[in-house]
């Protein structure tokens, strides 16, 4: 049906994902996972909070991401969006997209998939927490030991950390030239990071944001800056949650 009548195909319609407002926390990374191949999605004009932004690996393509707000709390370092190779002329699109990373001093690490593991996270360490520090979860640096929060006593295994540099990566990319025919086309986004130092990350090697525009021809149109205040970021919410010029509430 993607072609309309008399032209069938293996192709299929374009899946539309709009006006949501979309929570992934407890492990849910992604609000929409472009996972495994996933391809011809629309998702446009959401509101996901707790959420990583895009994403796409293993062969998936023909995706539009766009007119999005994205509220990145520190979680799994994939924040605003994380692609790998596309097929060539078959690229996904990220566009117009308002993402805000790091918006929380604390983080919720990659496997914490529970209230009761965030329950305790959260309160393991109170005051270190209100004075705005981050945590590192793990075991030997390696993974998740879900038994170091559930048991008091292996709390050594809890890797403390005064700040969390990897808000200021906004996205992480195979491809980032965007003459390559298999690069991820990426305009007129907005960028907000805790220092304001935005990065992008290209095939495994770590640019600034304003040297990987003029270096590869990515973010056009782009921009970042430091943090926003809260209350802009509710205004954007209700902007993006509108339908028919009528906010969506319940």
């Amino acid at each position: 049906v993607r072609y309309g009548k008399g032209r069938p195909s293996f192709d299929p319609k374009t899946t539309e994902i709009s006006n949501n407002f979309i929570f992934a926390n407890y492990g849910g990374s992604q609000g929409v996972d472009n996972d495994d191949g996933s391809s011809f999605f629309d998702i446009g004009r959401n509101v996901f909070y707790s959420a990583d932004g895009f994403k796409m690996d293993y062969g998936g393509h023909d995706s539009k991401f766009h007119d999005n707000l994205v509220v990145v709390l520190p979680y799994d370092g994939q924040n605003c969006y994380n692609v790998g190779p596309f097929l060539a002329n078959h690229v996904d699109l990220f566009v117009n997209n308002t993402c805000v990373c790091g918006a929380a001093p604390t983080t919720i690490p990659s496997g914490c998939g529970s209230p009761a593991c965030a329950i305790y996270y959260r309160t393991i360490f109170p005051d270190a927490i209100r004075s705005g520090d981050n945590f590192m979860w793990g075991h030997n640096n390696k993974g998740f030991n879900i038994g170091a929060l559930q048991n008091q006593k292996h709390t050594s295994e809890i890797q403390l950390t005064s700040s969390d540099p990897s808000m200021e990566l906004i996205g992480s990319a195979a491809e980032c030239n965007v003459s390559a025919p298999y690069a991820m086309l990426a305009s007129q986004n907005r960028y907000f990071t805790p220092m304001g130092n935005a990065s992008i990350m290209c095939s495994d090697t770590l640019y600034g944001f304003l040297e990987a525009k003029a270096r590869f021809g990515i973010e056009r149109g782009s921009s970042h800056d430091t943090l926003p205040d809260p209350q802009d970021v509710l205004q954007w919410a209700r902007k993006f949650l509108t339908w028919n010029n009528e906010f969506v509430s319940s």
